[in-house]
């Protein structure tokens, strides 16, 4: 039995894997786009916060469930915790998409302002 499911394991944990940047990367580029400039710093930390916190309470969990009751049942909420998720988001996903991200207006309202070189440099001769 033991030797059939290391195998299994190790492509689960390999995709799971996979999808573990991707949530990462995927969480800044929507900071990104949808919060304006001067917030993103926060927003960003927020998102990293989440994530961390996420991953030591995902951790915690599985290895009290293993200890516990076995690899299956921690196998079974993993994939169920999975399904949730990109339910989750698929229903929320399509809500981003209808919206517009608020940066673009943002954008638009501080074309007025120098570049940033301009005034770094502005600064400089200041001092």
């Amino acid at each position: 039995m033991l030797a059939t499911f290391v195998p299994v394991a190790t492509v689960i944990l390999l995709c799971a894997g996979a999808c573990e940047a991707t949530v990462l990367i995927t969480s800044y580029l929507l900071v990104d786009s949808m919060v304006a400039r001067d917030a993103q710093m926060e927003a960003g930390a927020w998102v990293n916060t989440a994530y961390n916190l996420g991953v030591a309470a995902g951790s915690a969990v599985a290895g009290m469930v293993l200890d516990r009751s076995g690899a299956g049942v921690v196998f079974a909420l993993a994939a169920a915790m999975a399904g949730t998720g990109a339910f989750a988001a698929m229903v929320r996903g399509r809500e981003i998409a209808r919206t517009q991200p608020p940066l673009q207006d943002a954008e638009r309202a501080n074309e007025s302002d120098p570049p940033e070189a301009a005034v770094l440099q502005r600064s400089d001769t200041e001092r």
